[in-house]
């Protein structure tokens, strides 16, 4: 997606048009992943026969793609083809929704 080092027992940074991001966290779903910027911006690249990108379509995306309502966010994660990110406190879910998510409160 990102770029291609092939096989590596060792970590090799990556080459990639992207290089200008400050990024603060990557999550990956099955084939697809979001980017989490130092400036709390998310992106999104990859499948997205769920809507898992969140850009209101099914379309999958070969380049980045800026989520539009997702600034302010502090934190992002990817399931199987689903995305969540927390915005100001608030949990926002987006792609294939038969996810259950187990909150506990003590």
């Amino acid at each position: 997606m990102f770029g291609d080092v092939g096989d590596q027992i060792s970590p090799q940074k990556i080459n990639t048009p992207y290089d200008n991001f400050k990024i603060k966290s990557i999550q990956a779903g099955v084939d697809f992943a979001l980017v989490l910027t130092e400036d709390e911006k998310v992106y999104s690249i990859g499948r997205n026969s769920h809507g898992n990108l969140g850009d209101g379509t099914s379309n999958s995306r070969k380049s980045l793609y800026l989520i539009r309502e997702a600034t302010n966010v502090t934190f992002i994660a990817t399931g199987y083809d689903h995305s969540t990110f927390i915005k100001l406190g608030r949990m926002y879910s987006f792609g294939r929704n038969h996810v259950r998510i187990k909150i506990n409160y003590k």
